[in-house]
């Protein structure tokens, strides 16, 4: 039957797509880490919004970034940075101010 991925290995696979900027695939990933109740933390998360920030991807980082606050999870200062990057590469500066507060 096989063996069923650890967290270990998924942030791993989540990093390897924000490598090479599939922020689809990266966000998928998460899902299914939280799917089968693999605690998700900052470093995962963060792994995510990089793979949206390479991709370009303002929409996504900014659902993805919700969902991790409305998980209880507080964003690191790579996060915000992460987060402003998408947001000014998309020229969405209003959001980039909303993130000071």
């Amino acid at each position: 039957k096989g063996l069923s991925p650890n967290g270990h290995a998924l942030s791993s696979v989540i990093t390897a797509c924000a490598k090479a900027g599939d922020a689809l695939a990266a966000s998928q990933y998460l899902m299914s880490m939280e799917k089968v109740e693999i605690q998700l933390d900052v470093v995962v998360y963060g792994s995510v919004l990089n793979a949206c920030a390479r991709a370009g991807d303002a929409g996504r980082a900014k659902k993805i970034f919700q969902h991790m606050l409305s998980s209880g999870i507080q964003p690191n200062v790579f996060v915000y940075t992460l987060m402003a990057e998408t947001l000014a590469y998309c020229g969405d500066w209003v959001e980039v101010e909303k993130l000071k507060k």
